[in-house]
């Protein structure tokens, strides 16, 4: 039975969509069967890796219409469960439905003993998508840049997964906060992870990560390719803290 993961945060640019499927690439390179959930009605994930969503079965026609998720395979491994721009208007239509917030649940939930990992990307806002997400998921991750604003994106994420916890999901556990885009040169960026450190210690119930993410072109590169960082460029960076940062999920979760 796979375990799911929302990668979330309530503010944009921070490197979900990066986070998802450049983590679930390296989940699959060291043997793990992976399925990557675009529920971003942006459908980033989507087109970075150069999917053509099926016409029924994407996950739009899932939540919408209660079709059958049909993942599509990209690589040994990684499937991706593909979205498009019809997936905008999936959030009256939960709203309106009855369990419309257990929907992608039940979609995971038959298809989750196929995988090991399941990695959803999540929409920058605490909509019906990521309430979605959030209450199909054993485990969030927040990924963080390390900025001004990079406090109050956490703040916010935690109170989105508190507030799913208290009531449609109390297994829901914080996997991790992931740094991405990382300089350890920068004062900017050593200041930034102090803070968010001394914030979780003293509001949050979890933690940073071991990996952090380093600032490395490579990672908006590949998707212009439609390829993920491990393909694009092997010997990257990037491509290394990736391959750790699966690593470090792996045993980790093993152990919350």
């Amino acid at each position: 039975m796979a375990t799911i993961i929302a990668i979330t945060n309530r503010k944009g640019g921070v490197g979900k969509t990066a986070t998802t499927t450049n983590l679930g690439a390296a989940l699959a390179r060291i043997g793990y069967a992976t399925l990557l959930v675009d529920m971003d009605a942006q459908y980033s994930l989507t087109r970075s890796l150069r999917v053509t969503a099926p016409a029924a079965g994407n996950v739009y026609d899932v939540l919408a219409k209660g079709g059958t998720l049909a993942p599509v395979h990209v690589q040994d491994k990684l499937d991706v469960a593909a979205a498009t721009k019809d997936l905008a208007y999936c959030e009256i239509g939960l709203a309106q439905q009855e369990g419309g917030k257990f929907k992608l649940k039940a979609a995971l939930g038959a298809v989750a003993d196929k995988y090991d990992y399941i990695l959803v990307d999540t929409p920058p806002a605490l909509g019906f998508l990521t309430i979605n997400a959030l209450t199909a998921a054993d485990y969030a991750i927040i990924p963080l840049q390390p900025e001004y604003l990079a406090l109050q994106g956490l703040a916010d994420a935690l109170l989105n997964i508190q507030s799913v916890q208290q009531g449609l999901n109390p297994g829901l556990k914080i996997g991790g906060v992931l740094l991405t885009r990382y300089d350890r040169r920068l004062v900017l960026s050593r200041k930034a992870k102090k803070s968010v450190e001394q914030y979780l210690q003293e509001f949050g119930d979890g933690s940073l990560l071991d990996t952090e993410i380093r600032n490395n072109i490579v990672v908006a590169e590949a998707p212009a390719l439609g390829l993920d960082v491990l393909t694009y460029a092997p010997d990257s960076k990037a491509a290394a803290d990736y391959a750790t940062l699966a690593q470090e999920v792996a045993a980790k979760l093993k152990k919350i």
